[in-house]
């Protein structure tokens, strides 16, 4: 399930609709927080109030806005937080007290 949604810059609004109608690959956290990739062709974007806004894929997947970690190689919303996630064991100490 999906937290509540985050609000997005408005230019990443701008730059999911210049992909409109292209094939391509988008990297995203699923609604059970794992990363999940899924290729192809953008739809359309959709603004669903409470719920969040949505791309809506070709392939009939539909990814949350504030979740994607990267869309055609351009960092997401998501990207700080996976970034973090992918770098978590640089943040402990590895057994060294």
């Amino acid at each position: 399930m999906y937290t509540q949604f985050t609000p997005v810059d408005p230019d990443f609004y701008d730059i999911v609709n210049d992909y409109q109608h292209q094939l391509l690959v988008v990297h995203y956290f699923n609604p059970h927080g794992e990363v999940d990739t899924v290729r192809s062709e953008l739809v359309r974007l959709t603004k669903s109030g409470k719920e969040g806004d949505f791309v809506v894929l070709k392939s009939n997947d539909k990814v949350r806005l504030d979740r994607i970690i990267t869309i055609h190689g351009r960092p997401g919303p998501a990207y700080d937080e996976y970034d973090s996630y992918a770098n978590q064991c640089l943040d402990c100490m590895g057994g060294m007290d």
